[in-house]
């Protein structure tokens, strides 16, 4: 009892001793770990844009595809595109050409160069000649000299002011400086007696104009046009380098927030603002379709030649043959197979053995009252076989392995029909 007292004591020691020294040598601390959005805000970089616009009452609805949109919005509804609109087929473009010129604004982006020929083709916005430059940032002046850029920047419909802060990473950590204060902004003043407000857009991606349609409005600066404006009918037709002032981590940057709501309210007629932010991707069947139609149906036609040829015949339906039956050496095949799975090999052996000895009775009824020694010696002059191979054959109480019991049936079979 002392003993186990003493254990337990130490026991008890030891891990009052592991515990203080695992608080003195190590300390509870909460971090924070950037983990990106989730959710909603994962799925749709505009959700912020969204939220925003419900907070000042604006009614506004986020969809995932234009193919959600089963009717086309109302008169004065504004409608933001956030794709390329690769699923805009030529009946859907003329569906949104009409909506804009009866009241309707549509914001869109430029499409990307593609690489090969075609893959540029944009049906909405190639009669204005708007497309996004080949030149990089770095050649955006140059393209500056071009006969419709200059118009825009000579016509002075708005005050587009660039400006610049430069800040190197040394400086930003010293002063620690936001990094949207070292973004290049532009101020954008929507009429002369408003206020300016600071607008990032991306200086890699520039507006490139050659259509014969002057803007109605404009943002751009010394190195290229970043959105253009047109007034079609009733309605607006806007176009944008990007998106990113309105995405979820960027539009609470600068006056964002702000130049978006003055873009969706340019004038007081406008109703609900419709966000689409993906698009739909065609159906499997529809790109081979498109693809490959000759093909597909050349295919066709030989499955329906196919079809038909498989479905003729000459002549009356053969009846069907007879189920097989199997063979009673196979019934009995299994049957013994079944008794040795079965631990009964002993069973077979003794029905075999009591089938000689009827034999016996019946052809030899004499050799019953004869002495077991003398009927085996009687049973091996008749059969020729040994006496000690027909003892064990009669007398032996287990069988050990496959082969000897095949010997012992073999063995009374012989003796059997040799009688």
């Amino acid at each position: 009892m002392k003993r186990d007292f003493i254990l337990l004591a130490v026991l008890v020691t030891a891990i009052l001793a592991l515990g203080i020294w695992f608080s003195r040598t190590y300390e509870w601390r909460t971090e924070e770990v950037e983990v990106g959005f989730q959710g909603e805000a994962a799925r749709n970089p505009l959700l912020a844009a969204v939220r925003f616009l419900e907070k000042t009452d604006t009614p506004v609805t986020s969809v995932d595809s234009v193919l959600q949109l089963e009717d086309m919005p109302k008169q004065f509804d504004v409608v933001v595109i956030s794709t390329e609109r690769f699923d805009f087929s030529p009946e859907r473009t003329a569906r949104f050409h009409q909506w804009v010129e009866n009241g309707g604004h549509l914001i869109v982006t430029a499409r990307r160069p593609g690489d090969t020929p075609g893959s540029r083709d944009d049906p909405l916005l190639d009669p204005y000649g708007i497309r996004f430059s080949d030149g990089d940032e770095d050649d955006a002046l140059d393209e500056l000299d071009s006969a419709p850029i200059d118009e825009i920047t000579d016509s002075g419909a708005a005050e587009q002011i660039h400006t610049r802060t430069d800040c190197d990473e040394q400086e930003v950590e010293k002063l620690k400086t936001p990094a949207e204060d070292c973004e290049e902004t532009i101020k954008v003043k929507f009429d002369d007696d408003g206020d300016s407000l600071l607008v990032h857009f991306d200086p890699g991606k520039i507006l490139e104009i050659t259509g014969d349609t002057d803007p109605d409005w404009y943002v751009a600066d010394a190195l290229g046009v970043y959105l253009v404006e047109y007034r079609l009918g009733s309605g607006w037709l806007t176009v944008l380098n990007d998106f990113d002032f309105m995405h979820t981590e960027n539009i609470r940057k600068h006056d964002h927030a702000a130049f978006l709501w003055r873009l969706l309210h340019i004038d007081q007629h406008r109703g609900s603002v419709w966000f689409i932010t993906h698009e739909d991707i065609p159906a499997l069947s529809a790109l081979i379709w498109a693809a490959g139609k000759p093909v597909v149906i050349v295919l066709l036609a030989l499955l329906a030649a196919w079809l038909w040829k498989s479905s003729r015949r000459f002549g009356p339906v053969l009846a069907s043959p007879p189920p097989p039956r199997r063979s009673l050496r196979e019934h009995i095949r299994a049957s013994g197979f079944f008794f040795w799975q079965t631990q009964q090999q002993t069973l077979l052996l003794e029905n075999t053995r009591q089938a000689v000895h009827a034999q016996i009775e019946i052809l030899h009824p004499g050799w019953k009252s004869l002495q077991t020694d003398d009927l085996f010696a009687r049973l091996a002059e008749a059969s020729g076989l040994p006496v000690e191979e027909i003892t064990h054959a009669l007398q032996a109480d287990e069988v050990v392995n496959e082969a000897q019991f095949t010997r012992y049936i073999h063995t009374l079979e012989t003796v059997r029909k040799k009688l």
